[in-house]
């Protein structure tokens, strides 16, 4: 009897919680059940969690708020790789549907919310390491080798740090993944890759009236009219790519500057459930 009563008082003290929160919520949260508000504040909570745990970006003074599982991002960071960043910690949490991503950049007042084919052939390009989230769709843990299933393809170094789980040993196909600091070893999608030079990378910055990206390794690259980009089979312009952006781009040369494709294949502000 005790242990009910207990049990009772909790449930009250969690209906009196919840009327009490609904009181001050915005006037969305009327059109929600109680479920869906636990389970916003679930969402909430780890997002919290593991934005504090990324000590490496220092992500811990960022405003968030869920609301049937679109989260917003709100604050500011001191780069576009810390905004970025944020955005894939909060897309990789359960249960999250998209995120918006609103933080600003300090210095800058930008809010910007923002297929199968033969491998190539080519070498591996030198590259800075890079981040990535993505789907797997197999793993080497003998040899430290992620492959996602958009192609990109990974090798863990000691540097490298995994959401979730939180080694190479314990990835499955399948496991949403955000790998940082990993080094770009291969991609095998895009019809034609043929033998052109690629390099995997993050958007640092997009300079639109020059129609280049800045990516994470420190190279420009500059998309002309005859440059195909795309996210998958949908075609994209210039100024649909945003910073933090994950592409793959491939050039004529190792020494090209102009791209003849860039891949989009993820975005802060895309769904990744």
């Amino acid at each position: 009897m005790k242990g009910k009563r207990i049990m009772r008082s909790l449930t009250l003290a969690l209906v009196l919680a919840l009327g009490a929160a609904s009181l001050t919520a915005p006037a969305f949260a009327a059109s929600r059940t109680i479920g869906q508000i636990i389970d916003d504040a679930a969402i909430v909570a780890e997002v919290k969690t593991k934005l504090t745990a990324d000590k490496l970006s220092n992500l811990t003074k960022i405003d968030v708020k869920s609301e049937s599982g679109v989260v917003t991002l709100g604050g500011t960071v001191d780069s576009a790789d810390r905004r970025a960043r944020a955005a894939q910690i909060a897309a990789n949490v359960n249960g999250v549907k998209s995120v918006r991503n609103n933080i600003d950049v300090s210095g800058t007042g930008s809010t910007a919310s923002t297929t199968a084919a033969p491998a190539s052939t080519t070498a591996a390009p030198a590259s800075a390491t890079l981040e990535a989230t993505g789907t797997v769709a197999s793993v080497d843990p003998a040899t430290g080798t992620i492959t996602l299933q958009d192609g990109r393809v990974l090798k863990a170094t000691d540097q490298t740090a995994i959401w979730q789980p939180s080694s190479v040993t314990a990835l499955k196909p399948g496991a949403q993944v955000l790998v940082r600091g990993a080094a770009p070893t291969a991609f095998q999608p895009s019809a034609a890759a043929g033998a052109r030079h690629w390099r995997m990378a993050t958007v640092s910055h997009i300079d639109r009236s020059a129609n280049e990206l800045v990516l994470n390794d420190g190279t420009t690259v500059k998309v002309t009219s005859a440059t195909n980009v795309h996210r998958g089979a949908d075609r994209l312009g210039i100024d649909q790519i945003e910073a933090g952006s994950e592409v793959v781009v491939y050039t004529p040369s190792a020494s090209a500057t102009e791209a003849s494709e860039v891949a989009v294949v993820w975005t802060p502000t895309a769904s990744a459930k």
